[in-house]
């Protein structure tokens, strides 16, 4: 692919021309001198690659985030949610670069962060009137804050669990009064109300919408349990709405820290072995950080894809969004630092405290002692 090979140019010509002394990275990558002179050889002779181009996920490689979920729908947290006393929560917090967190209600497609014409018709609760999503986005970014939205793409019809996930689940009738609705209108829309058409309007009516209101807003997006949904239409929406959102999709192998979706994927969907089979800190996961340390300078190629960013998405607890951290801050500077080293990203998911308008703090206390003691070690303090 043209878009592979001036990728794989552009890293290349990075690692050369770098000078790691002034470099304006966190975490300088360390030059592959036969590698690079290969890699710029082979593509000399390529007259459509004339220009290095870097891959869409560039600006993540060596950097570190935090993740977290606000309760989402028309609910009081949503309409009472502090937004500055979040964001200058998370600019205390030593070394981070962006944020990742929810568009829609944790892994529950049928709530949202901000309103949708459409759903708000069908389901008066599954969103608000303010756009606290837009907000949050608005003011990260101001901070300088790249901002990645985190999306549950079984949607409205809840096709990873089936209806009795939705809240409105009734276990005398069997049915869920808004995932009828939702079923209803994209039947009478398309026709059909099968699981791939399903799958069609989750992406052109739900992701649609909200993809071309924040357009820029939204740098990547990160897509949950993406099996029920079309992953390939998903991408097509997103990149229109804005051509330089990077993005990413659970589908595939745990732990995951490969390309999962040559084609599809900037960068990698990063989950760690299921919590229930091992809690995040255990050496289970370490083959993650082991595979991002063999990557070329944080990138994964395949022949029929574009390149894919080594990243690691982990609980700092025991669960996603519940308990206290589960790894020494030695195990979390040690992992985090070969990874970034490397080349590749690392985002820790947080618990929040959606009626305090804060990320538990207990988290919080953890990632800036490890931020603080990654900026100390990439400085050379004592």
């Amino acid at each position: 692919m043209v878009w592979s090979m001036a990728s794989k140019l552009y890293i290349a010509y990075n690692a050369i021309t770098q000078d790691s002394t002034n470099s304006k990275q966190l975490y300088p990558m360390p030059p592959k001198i036969n590698e690079t002179k290969n890699a710029i050889a082979s593509a000399a002779d390529d007259d459509t690659c004339s220009e290095p181009s870097p891959p869409p996920a560039q600006w993540m490689s060596g950097k570190w985030g935090i993740a977290f979920r606000i309760a989402a729908g028309d609910v009081p947290a949503v309409k009472n949610y502090d937004v500055e006393k979040l964001v200058e929560q998370v600019k205390g917090i030593p070394g981070v670069s962006y944020v990742l967190f929810g568009l829609s209600a944790a892994a529950r497609g049928d709530r949202y962060l901000g309103p949708h014409s459409v759903l708000k018709e069908i389901n008066p609760k599954s969103c608000p009137d303010r756009d606290l999503f837009g907000e949050l986005a608005t003011a990260f970014q101001a901070e300088g804050y790249k901002v990645l939205a985190y999306m549950a793409t079984d949607g409205p019809a809840h096709l990873k669990t089936g209806p009795k996930g939705a809240y409105d689940w009734d276990p005398e009738t069997k049915r869920s009064p808004t995932v009828d609705k939702w079923k209803k209108y994209v039947k009478d829309r398309y026709g059909e109300d099968n699981e791939w058409t399903l799958k069609k309007a989750y992406a052109e009516v739900v992701v649609k919408e909200f993809a071309e209101r924040y357009g820029s807003k939204i740098d990547g997006w990160w897509y949950d349990h993406s099996v029920t949904g079309n992953m390939k239409l998903i991408h097509e929406v997103c990149k229109k709405a804005n051509p330089k959102t990077i993005m990413t999709f659970n589908k595939g192998k745990l732990p995951c820290c490969q390309n999962s979706n040559p084609g599809l994927e900037d960068y990698t969907f990063g989950h760690p072995t299921p919590h229930k089979k091992e809690v995040p800190s255990s050496q289970a996961n370490l083959r993650m950080v082991k595979a991002v340390e063999k990557s070329n300078d944080g990138f994964y190629y395949e022949d029929d894809g574009e390149p894919s960013l080594a990243h690691l998405f982990m609980p700092m607890q025991e669960t996603w969004n519940r308990g206290e951290p589960v790894f020494t801050e030695e195990q979390a500077v040690d992992w985090m630092s070969r990874v970034l080293s490397a080349g590749g990203a690392w985002t820790w998911n947080v618990p929040a405290k959606d009626g305090r308008s804060k990320l538990q703090q207990t988290s919080v206390d953890f990632a800036s002692a490890v931020g603080a003691t990654l900026e100390l070690n990439r400085t050379g303090e004592s």
